[in-house]
């Protein structure tokens, strides 16, 4: 029995001594214990970088224009097909770098497929966020988007995200993300 409770109090303690609050100034956000802050210049924000575990790193835009973490396609959707660009082979030609090549008719594809993360919108400290994440772990975009950092709607923007991270760190910076305060 006291075998057991020794064990149990040390796990908690260890448990405790594993996580962190960052203090970026302008908000914070429960961390593990080893995650690493590196400040950043911004020319019309305020940004940084948080190093994770196997130097992953995660990015952070907290201004008027920061990113709504809206996934860049590599596709165009007209009103009947599916095109997608890729690299124009022929060098000489300065002005298309990219070429649109036809890849299906709209009606015969899921357009959903195409897209690598998903999204979703909940509430975190009583604010408004879209939490994006990649359909396959390792292979896309993991982050939160605030459109205001104010309940009353008249904050500024602000986005933390990071790419292909790990299954580890993902999970960690998910449960990150869900304690940030802002403060006024």
């Amino acid at each position: 029995m006291k075998i057991s409770n020794l064990l149990f109090f040390t796990l908690l303690l260890l448990n405790f001594g594993s996580e962190k609050v960052m203090d970026f100034g302008s908000f914070t956000m429960q961390t593990p214990e080893n995650w690493v802050y590196v400040k950043q210049q911004g020319i019309d924000s305020f940004v940084g970088e948080v190093v994770l575990d196997n130097n992953e790193t995660v990015h952070f835009d907290y201004g008027l224009y920061s990113s709504k973490l809206e996934e860049d396609l590599g596709f165009i959707i007209t009103k009947d097909s599916v095109f997608t660009y890729e690299e124009n082979e022929n060098k000489q030609d300065t002005v298309n770098r990219y070429i649109q090549k036809f890849y299906a008719k709209r009606d015969t594809l899921d357009i959903k497929k195409l897209y690598k993360t998903e999204y979703h919108f909940e509430k975190i400290n009583n604010l408004n966020a879209k939490v994006v994440t990649p359909k396959k772990t390792g292979i896309g975009v993991t982050g939160v988007y605030f459109e205001s950092t104010r309940a009353n709607g008249k904050g500024m923007r602000f986005q933390i995200s990071g790419y292909n991270l790990s299954e580890k760190n993902q999970r960690e910076f998910l449960k990150a993300i869900r304690t940030l305060k802002f403060k006024d």
